[in-house]
């Protein structure tokens, strides 16, 4: 793991060390493919987005019911005293319970930033360049000393992953580039990697 701060363990210095942070590609990966998939999926609108947080609550409460109630059953976690405070992690909104579960509410608003950005109706250049206005208006508010909340700085970091796999279905990236290429070439599956790998290791970590 990349993140040693969370164990009390003693590892060596490297350990932990932003590179090693960035090579965790897990969330960068899906949000990519979030941002793509949903794009392929046409025009997002409330009716879109209500189903698909329907199924998403649906699998996440399938895990957290039980046991949370396993866990103050045995003990684990105490029975509740604030009813505020276990609606937010009923509603993936905060994390106490499981400090795993801190990616529900990240995912969650990038599916509501998705209702403007599936709206943005502009030329392949335009996109690039809103993107890149965002992604050093972030990098400067995320460098400076302003105190922010967990969730508007996760927010922050990924955005621009997300907005690269919406850019990559809207544009169709990956026909228009095998019309130059032959789509088994070894050389352009290593320079595509290559350069999303690059990318994906800025938001993700060295830059943030």
């Amino acid at each position: 793991c990349g993140c040693p701060e969370r164990y009390n363990e003693v590892h060596p210095d490297w350990y932990g060390n932003q590179i090693a942070k960035a090579l965790v590609l897990c969330v960068p990966i899906y949000l990519f493919i979030s941002g793509y998939g949903l794009q392929c999926g046409g025009t997002f609108g409330i009716e879109k987005l209500w189903k698909r947080l329907k199924k998403l609550y649906a699998t996440f409460w399938w895990v957290f019911v039980p046991f949370v109630c396993v866990g103050i059953f045995v003990g684990y976690y105490h029975i509740p005293n604030s009813i505020p405070d276990f609606l937010m992690n009923f509603m993936g909104l905060t994390y106490r319970y499981n400090t795993e579960w801190w990616f529900l509410g990240i995912y969650l608003g990038q599916l509501l930033g998705f209702l403007l950005l599936s709206r943005l109706n502009v030329r392949c250049f335009y996109y690039l360049f809103i993107m890149f206005l965002l992604f050093v208006g972030s990098r400067f508010i995320l460098k400076s000393a302003i105190e922010m909340n967990f969730w508007i700085e996760m927010f922050l970091i990924y955005l621009n992953i997300f907005m690269l796999g919406v850019f990559f279905a809207k544009f169709d990236v990956f026909k228009n580039l095998g019309k130059f290429l032959p789509p088994k070439n070894w050389i352009l599956i290593c320079g595509l990697g290559g350069v999303i790998m690059s990318v994906v290791l800025q938001v993700s970590g060295l830059l943030s």
